[in-house]
Order: C-alpha cells, then structure tokens, then sequence
C-alpha cells in the first residue's frame, strides 16, 4: 500500500507547511497527484449499472442460475489464481490455468454483492441458527491465517499481494458480512459514530495516501529498523488517525466539507 502510489514530484524535500499545503491543492484537484487512487471508479460505476440489470435478473425468474455461475466465478477467478500463484511462489513446476477465467475485476468483485443479497435474503435464518461468539472466533483465526499467509508471501521473490479474489479474504469479508448483521443490536449503540466515518470514508481513502506518503519520506529511515509488522501498524493507524484529525478540522469549513471530502450534509 505505500508504494502503491508514487508522487516524488509533490512530495519533494519541503517544510512541513509547504507539505500540508500540496496536500491541499492535491485535495481539492489543483496540482492532483494521486489520481491513481481514483482506479476504484472504474469498478463502482458499472457495478452501479449492472445492479438494475441484476434486480430485473432476479424479477424474471432467473435466480436459479445464481449459485451455478457464482461456482463457476469463485472456481475461475479465485480458486484457479490462489493455487496458480501458491506454486509460482514456491517454483513448483505445475501450471494451473483455465480459459474462462477472462480480464478485469467486475465479475469477481460482483461475489460480494451476491454475497450481500444472500446474506440479507436469509437474514432470519441467519439470526436463528448461527451463534455469535463461534462465528466471531472463526473470523478471528481466519483473519490471522490471511495475515499469516501474506506475510509468508512477502517472504518470497514473487511480489503477491493479497487481492479481493483470494479465497481468504473473501471468506473474511463474508464472515464480516454476517458478524454485523447478528450484532445489529449491540452495534446500534455505535450508529452515530458509523454514521460519521461513513460520511468521511471517501476522504480518508484520498488523505490517508497523502499522509503516508508524508510518513516514509519524514520517518523512512527510522522505521526501517523496524519489525515489520511494528512499521505496518505504524503507518496504518498514524495515516487513517491523521486523515480522521485532518477531516475533522477541514471540514468546519463548509467549502473543504463539500468539496474536498464530499461530505453529504
């Protein structure tokens, strides 16, 4: 995720004023650097406009066909790459492919969404039959072997990164999915808090960049003796605190709120 995004221009050496101030102007589109974290956009807006052909889908009668074609996606575009990328890694001489497996991200992506209908079509029976404190436990341990398994990968020469169709992340996403709905009612208590990082979730996803890219050239040399799970937390929870601190200040201005971090009021 740090070297996600390259931007020397804008964060050449500066004071730390001149540096909050391209972030600023990067902000709000004027000297824009970090177009390369709009790549989202491509995704979002035909998801938008696959989701009335998918509810008209379903009308006619064709919801039948949902469990063989997401079979078919999640044994194409998960399965087939996690193994193919497991023996790459490892330089075990035996190619595991297949030709429906296609180009782009919209129809793995799209599991989610079917995920989501679902979970939310089996909400009661959900809520009846699956206990929380397993499922929470079964999350947790999930959650450590992906982290477990990407670490394991950063060990090796293939640069593989964990993506949204790698079988575990999914499954943690899925679990997730179902946690907060069985948590409904405790979560209720959270509801303004949620509301509020909601609203700003698309400005934190533009300034946590920025601050982390601010965070390796101010802090690279120390936080290279790091453990590097030490320097992963560090600049996770210093980049998402500050873009929530940054937000939060910016946005008493109704211009920044509006413009800059697309803040519905």
């Amino acid at each position: 995720m740090i070297s996600a995004i390259s931007t020397p221009e804008m964060f050449r050496p500066a004071s730390l004023p001149k540096l909050f101030l391209r972030g600023i102007l990067n902000q709000l589109f004027v000297s824009q650097k970090t177009l390369g974290s709009m790549w989202y956009m491509q995704i979002i807006i035909p998801m938008y406009m696959l989701l009335p052909v998918f509810s008209l889908f379903l009308h006619r009668g064709f919801g039948k066909w949902l469990l063989p074609l997401t079979g078919i996606i999640i044994y194409t575009q998960y399965l087939i790459p996690a193994v193919s990328a497991y023996f790459t890694m490892n330089e075990i001489p035996f190619t595991v492919r297949t030709d429906l497996r296609g180009e782009g991200i919209i129809h793995y992506l799209f599991v989610y969404v079917l995920a989501g209908y679902w979970i939310h079509k089996y909400r009661e029976e959900i809520r009846e039959r699956v206990p929380v404190v397993p499922l929470m436990v079964a999350w947790v341990l999930l959650f450590a072997a992906v982290c477990a398994y990407q670490y394991y990968a950063f060990q090796k020469e293939m640069d593989y990164v964990l993506r949204y169709n790698s079988p575990g992340v999914a499954l943690c996403g899925v679990l997730l999915f179902v946690l907060i709905l069985l948590a409904e009612d405790a979560l209720s208590t959270l509801e303004k808090p949620a509301v509020y990082l909601s609203g700003i979730a698309l400005g934190i996803y533009f300034v946590h960049i920025i601050i982390m890219e601010m965070l390796v050239r101010l802090a690279g040399l120390v936080s290279v003796a790091w453990n590097p799970a030490v320097q992963m937390l560090f600049y996770e929870v210093v980049s998402v605190a500050g873009s929530i601190l940054l937000i939060a200040i910016l946005s008493r201005n109704a211009v920044c709120k509006e413009y800059m971090f697309m803040i519905k009021t």
